[in-house]
């Protein structure tokens, strides 16, 4: 009997060890847990802070591409979306079809599912020069289909080209049965204009492949044609926005796929000849089905996390104004937000420019 008690003990003592091992185990697991999100949500803090900063600097290094003209006073109360940069925007991928217009493979802007007018989806072509807006004078050429899911009546889609800013660019766009050639700019009081270049109404249809070319040279007349499924249907002389980016995109809720995309910067060739393509993504070779295009990848501060996510761009501004005084000195803050721990998080860098060059 008294052996059984002791046994009986020693079980129970055995136990309450256990117990109290299992507890200080835990309670060491719940305090390493807390440091380790702890790290991590500092760790994510960093990492946004440095990124906010570098997008601020690239942007004071752009600004110094422009003229001196460019830069209009933008006070606190009326600030400038940032300058002279091209930011991707929305949720694009490469994806499997056999509905690609070659190969098997496309490039997908996806409408989010909100429905919201305005940009959609923006992607910035890969330059030789690693994203700088320096496209002067080139042939451009891209396949484009919008899906008949598409939520809204004025979709839209195409591309971007000479663009240099949201407020500066021209705009190729098919919409339903429909294409649109429009020009976006601001003058030197920093007035922002719309211009509708060509306006025209063909049979433009859902779930169907379009074509469309623009071509600018330097030529001092009709310097600037557009092309529908390969024919010639406007030509002008334009010279208002002189270089800038290629970027496709989308407008209005637009589900669409591109196909490929083909630049030639030697613009010798006299149409009907064909241009010499010497950049082409077909989006078959070398690609990873579900992610951003190979070398398309660029940051943006449409990636740093904010409270509206359906608006692009919204989380940069410029502020321009006279350094003291002197009209001949801008000072120039770049600012750009983010949500952070704590709420709203800012990051401001700024420079000062002369009409004469850098002053600082």
């Amino acid at each position: 009997m008294g052996e059984r008690l002791r046994s009986t003990h020693q079980q129970k003592g055995v136990t309450l060890i256990e117990t109290l091992l299992a507890l200080f185990v835990i309670g060491v697991a719940i305090l390493a847990f807390g440091a380790l999100s702890s790290y991590i949500t500092l760790n994510s803090q960093v990492k946004h802070r440095a990124a906010a900063y570098n997008l601020a600097l690239e942007e004071l290094e752009a600004l110094r591409d422009l003229g001196f003209a460019a830069f209009a006073d933008r006070d606190d109360a009326s600030p400038a979306a940032f300058m002279n940069v091209a930011y991707p925007f929305g949720i694009w991928d490469v994806t499997s079809t056999t509905d690609a217009a070659s190969g098997s493979a496309v490039y997908a802007a996806r409408e989010s599912g909100v429905g919201t007018a305005g940009v959609t989806g923006n992607a910035v072509v890969p330059s030789a020069t690693n994203f700088e807006a320096t496209l002067s004078t080139f042939t451009a050429e891209a396949k484009v289909r919008v899906l008949s899911d598409s939520v809204r009546s004025d979709w839209e889609a195409g591309f971007y080209f000479r663009y240099q800013d949201e407020n500066n660019y021209y705009l190729l766009a098919l919409g339903d049965d429909r294409i649109t050639l429009t020009r976006r700019s601001t003058d030197t009081t920093g007035i922002i204009s719309n211009s509708t270049l060509y306006s025209a109404t063909p049979t433009i249809q859902q779930d169907t492949w379009h074509t469309l070319r623009v071509r600018f040279t330097d030529d001092v007349s009709n310097n600037l044609s557009i092309s529908l499924a390969g024919s010639t249907i406007f030509t002008t002389t334009e010279d208002t926005i002189p270089k800038g980016h290629i970027v496709l995109t989308t407008q209005n809720a637009a589900h669409a796929y591109f196909d490929d995309i083909h630049i030639a910067t030697d613009t010798s060739n006299i149409p009907p000849a064909e241009p010499s393509w010497n950049r082409t993504w077909d989006f078959d070779t070398g690609e990873t089905i579900g992610a951003v295009a190979a070398g398309w990848g660029r940051f943006g501060i449409n990636d740093l996390p904010n409270t509206t996510p359906a608006i692009a761009n919204d989380n940069a501004e410029l502020t321009i104004t006279e350094h003291a005084g002197n009209p001949d000195l801008k000072q120039i803050v770049a600012t750009v937000q983010y949500e952070g721990v704590g709420g709203l998080q800012s990051v401001s860098l700024q420079t000062i420019i002369s009409r004469y060059g850098t002053a600082k």
